[in-house]
């Protein structure tokens, strides 16, 4: 069950008391407002007062000037979503259970930040900039308003912070804000003029952007006189490795370069100071609650740092990281470990201690200083004070559509894969780098639309370690963009010949199946995964279009409904269901049937701006109903979302070339040919042929 706030009634006369009398620490002014920003991916040592990039972020630095700026602060878990649960809960992945982004969810019985102080009368809100912490992932606990990109896959500093600044002035009582700033994060392309400023150094121009929009919040804060009764907290999610280790981005080992964040409070009146105490991500939660003088609610893991904040000396307390990505999608070794005073260990086949104080780039493992036993157990002992019992109600089935977008900013989605017992430095991440660093840049080639470096790569990872069964999924993707469906179903083939119960791979060889018109195949298997699990949108989905091809409109009609019922938020069933509508109006001529066709498509739409299925399908029902314009405005949508797309060229030049437009429909197909003709099959060539003959007139 959810946790819930103890002591209500003392909390709301505690917090009535601290409106009139100042908190311990404080000089006369209070903390009425709470505004928490977190910027993605964001080292320490870009901020300007860690004073290794000064002069890069003046307006985080001039507002730490006034609070204090923590020097040993650290995530628990490189990767957004679980960082974000730990500080929104106080508790770590041990205990919520949220330990990648690809396939958790933050369960409805945990109680978050947004709650407690909702339950304290504060009007809250959040501000998120990146899908990675969709609604639907469960932080939205607590929080009146969830403000996401919903259209897009992410928002720009200069999109959201304005969008929070107007929500704070429109607020007449107590409230909470959090503000996520995603643009950190890879692939890093700075908007002007810092794409200039910092042409050899982007990721830098990313963070000098962000500070100067979040300049924009202070200086309204300030001049409209919240700031003096504005708690603020500024933090990263987690840093990036730069190249670091070998580690490009984030979310494979947990060195510093990726768990070393900033931490900056800045209280009204406080004096300002440097605290150099170890602390972690779940400490924000008590301290919120201390400074606002209400009651944590009880058994949190992290403390409230109120006393390190007025000066006091308290005792250290070990904190606890981790990196199970790798181990959760791969089955590679999983990476646990702990800092503790000046040491810091991390837990792998090939073990590894650091002196953090003297060498904190981690460049000389000192692990032959201590007995492992001892930092083995310490380890043990640390877990279980921070672990919780049902865990697995983390996990959650993603839609291919968010997995699809989650690869695009380099999160790579696994294949369930059984889990070793025992690890061997086989298994180590330091050993299985290479491999993580070739499929990063088959991933990045894949995203940038170049299939055949893509598909290279993908062959040379699964040469090297066939056993990866995520790769065989990603080249089968690949070759099916590259117009190869058959060598897909191979493909699939032989991962399933690696691992003969894996559901992922059979529901992905059944949608090919259908592609290269197997379709009684791909009936049987598709019915076979959803035997073993009736809860995926997805697969119902996939059977559905396997029964339209075979021009079972009955029994296609029946699987999209169940999938609707399971995910009524998936655009790309709403497009199939007006692709059997507009199929069913073909055959019958019944108007009513081309409108529900048109209903469809316009709900795939709302639901996702991008759905090159639904435009295409649109504009294909606004053509039979002698609708040109539309139709070839929606076409031409599809060839903007997807310049590949070579449907939408034959629709477009057989369109025009009716309506006498010849030399439109011949530029068309000239573009088609001059950059996309390697990527057509012999059929579609020959519609090419014979459609630039009719465009010339012959």
């Amino acid at each position: 069950m959810k946790r819930k706030p103890i002591f209500l009634f003392w909390a709301a006369w505690r917090f009535l008391l601290l409106l009139l009398v100042p908190a311990s620490g404080q000089a006369g002014e209070t903390a009425g407002n709470v505004l928490l920003i977190t910027l993605d991916t964001t080292r320490a040592d870009h901020i300007g007062v860690y004073g290794v990039r000064p002069q890069l972020t003046p307006h985080i630095d001039r507002l730490a000037g006034r609070g204090s700026v923590f020097t040993r602060a650290f995530s628990h878990t490189p990767m957004t979503l679980p960082a974000h649960a730990n500080i929104l809960t106080g508790y770590t992945p041990l205990y919520h259970g949220v330990a990648d982004n690809n396939g958790y969810c933050l369960d409805k019985r945990f109680f978050t930040l947004a709650e407690q102080l909702r339950g304290q009368s504060y009007v809250t809100a959040a501000f998120v900039s990146s899908f990675v912490l969709s609604r639907t992932l469960g932080l939205d606990q607590g929080f009146d308003l969830y403000r996401e990109p919903l259209n897009q896959d992410t928002f720009l500093a200069a999109e959201i912070v304005p969008l929070a600044q107007e929500w704070i002035a429109g607020q007449k009582s107590a409230w909470f804000c959090w503000l996520h700033l995603w643009d950190p994060h890879f692939p890093y392309a700075p908007p002007a003029p810092f794409d200039k400023l910092y042409s050899a150094d982007p990721y830098a121009g990313e963070i000098a952007y962000v500070d100067a929009e979040l300049g924009k919040l202070f200086s309204f804060l300030e001049k409209s006189g919240r700031l003096a009764s504005t708690l603020i907290i500024i933090t990263a999610d987690h840093g990036e490795a730069l190249g670091e280790h070998g580690e490009f981005e984030h979310g494979f080992f947990a060195y510093n370069s990726t768990v070393h964040i900033p931490l900056i409070i800045c209280r009204p009146g406080a004096r300002p100071g440097t605290v150099k105490t170890l602390v972690s991500h779940v400490d924000i939660f008590p301290t919120v609650c201390d400074i606002l003088g209400s009651a944590p609610p009880p058994g949190l893991t992290g403390r409230s740092l109120l006393p390190l904040l007025n000066g006091r000396q308290e005792t250290e307390r070990p904190v606890y990281i981790e990196s199970k990505g790798p181990f959760l999608s791969k089955g590679w070794a999983p990476l646990e470990g702990f800092i503790d005073g000046k040491v810091k260990y991390i837990d792998l086949p090939i073990k590894e201690l650091y002196d953090i104080k003297r060498d904190f780039e981690e460049t000389k493992n000192i692990i032959s200083s201590r007995k492992l036993s001892d930092l083995n157990r310490q380890l043990t002992q640390l877990k279980n004070k921070m672990s919780g019992k049902e865990t697995a109600a983390a996990r959650l089935t993603l839609p291919a559509e968010t997995l699809r977008r989650l690869r695009s900013f380099g999160y790579l989605a696994g294949i369930k894969v059984e889990k070793k017992a025992v690890f061997t430095r086989d298994d180590d991440l330091k050993t299985l780098l290479p491999i993580q660093n070739k499929l990063r840049s088959a991933n990045q080639m894949f995203n940038q639309k170049k299939y055949r470096e893509a598909r290279e790569l993908y062959e040379q990872v699964l040469t090297s370690k066939p056993d990866d069964i995520g790769s065989y999924a990603h080249l089968a993707d690949t070759l099916h963009y590259l117009r190869q469906p058959q060598a897909a179903v191979d493909i699939l083939r032989q991962g399933l010949q690696r691992k003969p119960d894996s559901m992922e791979l059979k529901s992905k060889l059944g949608v090919f199946l259908t592609e290269i018109n197997r379709y009684d195949e791909a009936v049987v298997l598709l019915k076979e995964v959803l035997a073993a699990d009736a809860a995926d949108s997805d697969n119902w989905n996939y059977l559905g279009v396997a029964f339209f091809r075979m021009k079972n409109f009955g029994k296609a009609y029946e699987a999209y409904e169940k999938a609707l019922a399971l995910d009524p938020q998936n655009a790309m069933v709403y497009a199939n269901l007006g692709a059997l509508y507009l199929a069913r109006f073909v055959a019958a001529k019944d108007e009513p049937l081309r409108a529900q066709a048109v209903s469809a498509f316009n709900k795939a739409i709302e639901l996702d701006v991008k759905s090159v299925a639904a435009y295409n399908g649109r504009g294909a029902a606004c053509k039979f109903a002698g609708q040109v314009e539309p139709a070839l405005a929606d076409w031409r949508k599809v060839l903007e979302l997807q310049p590949d797309f070579s449907d939408a060229y034959f629709n477009i030049a057989v369109t025009l070339i009716a309506a006498g437009r010849k030399a439109e429909a011949n530029d068309y197909l000239q573009r088609l040919q001059a950059q996309y003709l390697k990527l057509l099959s012999a059929a579609d060539r020959a519609v090419l042929r014979r459609l630039l003959a009719a465009a010339a007139g012959q």
